[in-house]
């Protein structure tokens, strides 16, 4: 299997690539494939979900020890559903990091180019346009806070620096979204 089609898939925002051997035919699997394996189906996951006795024991020996958490950072590896690292959160970690490996990469794009999506798609007009060729970077950052009247309202600062062949534009842009 080519290092392409495998992936490390981390929950925080960013995907890593790695390489891995192809799953074995059903006879030669040991033991261990079988087990590993298993947590390829979504039904074990739904199963450990459901078991409240185990959930709710792990959440508890979190947040009872919220001490334990408390500005740190917690590298969950395995992670599945993620339920371990939202645990985490919830006791006070200053960033959680979920790794689980996937055996094909997967993700999504909000891009307004892309298939719609439940997160919708947002797309910030900026009073300049910017022409851009391939290869070109953009550099720039975005900022995003609630807004200090209603903390419903988001405000988001776009700073942007590009200095492309056919275009040049360092700009600064505040937008609100409701």
């Amino acid at each position: 299997m080519a290092a392409a089609e495998t992936a490390n898939c981390i929950m925080e925002v960013s995907c890593g690539q790695t390489e891995c051997t192809e799953k074995p035919n059903a006879e030669d699997m040991t033991s261990k494939d079988y087990y590993f394996d298993s947590y390829a189906h979504f039904g074990i996951h739904e199963e450990m979900l459901k078991d409240e006795v185990r959930t709710l024991t792990y959440r508890n020996s979190m947040f009872h020890n919220r001490h334990l958490f408390k500005d740190k950072v917690v590298l969950d590896v395995g992670s599945g559903t993620g339920i371990l690292c939202m645990f985490a959160a919830k006791a006070g970690a200053r960033r959680v990091i979920g790794f689980t490996r996937c055996h094909k990469r997967t993700g999504f794009s909000t891009s307004p180019e892309s298939p719609y999506t439940h997160w919708k798609q947002t797309v910030f007009y900026m009073e300049d346009y910017l022409t851009v060729k391939t290869g070109e970077e953009i550099f720039g950052t975005i900022g995003m806070r609630p807004n200090a009247k209603n903390n419903r309202d988001l405000d988001f600062t776009i700073d942007l620096d590009f200095k492309g062949q056919l275009c040049e534009l360092s700009c600064s842009t505040d937008y609100r979204m409701r």
